[in-house]
């Protein structure tokens, strides 16, 4: 690993691994799935054709399976290492009891911000510093959240809706009430 966190992969002889996918088990000890670009494990997220994938820092190799992150949790094909991309995903893996994450066109799950329907998401939604989105309750900004009780994920064509906004300082919340949805940009 380079001083400036760039992975190299480098044969016994010294020489870099040529370009491409790379499985191996001889720098990790365990058969490990490596894309290398400019002779270079590629890490952080990033994308091939129309898959996303995920490097790890300091090891270079991609993730596969479930694994928390220096940039939050992943969910990856076991084999392939492709991400979970554009999807709705309902578990309790991510916190201690059973809620709802949505990950982005990168793979990235998204967290302390507003989900849009142009995301490919379906609906709007409030996803928390924990990545579980809002349901059925209040949240205010990064000041608490407060449950309320009742069914699953808002849609807008809930009789208890939950409008999003947005104030001028850039803060985002969630407010729930009994009415038509109005968003606030």
């Amino acid at each position: 690993v380079a001083k400036d966190g760039t992975v190299y992969l480098a044969s016994k002889k010294g020489a870099l691994e040529d370009d491409g996918w790379l499985v191996t088990k001889r720098y990790a000890g365990t058969r490990q799935r490596y894309r290398i670009a400019n002779h270079a494990a590629m890490t952080g997220f990033f994308k091939v054709g129309k898959s996303s994938y995920y490097g790890l820092a300091k090891k270079g190799y991609v993730v596969r399976g479930t694994k928390k992150t220096k940039d939050g949790w992943v969910i990856a094909n076991k084999k392939t290492g492709a991400l979970t991309t554009r999807k709705w995903v309902t578990t309790k893996r991510f916190t201690k009891k059973t809620e709802t994450f949505w990950f982005d066109k990168t793979g990235q799950m998204a967290r302390n911000r507003l989900i849009r329907p142009s995301e490919g998401a379906g609906m709007y939604a409030y996803a928390k510093k924990s990545g579980a989105i809002v349901k059925d309750g209040v949240y205010y900004g990064g000041k608490g959240y407060r449950e309320t009780g009742g069914p699953g994920r808002n849609t807008a064509n809930t009789k208890e809706q939950i409008a999003v906004w947005e104030d001028v300082s850039g803060k985002c919340g969630v407010m729930q009430y009994k009415a038509k949805v109005v968003n606030y940009y």
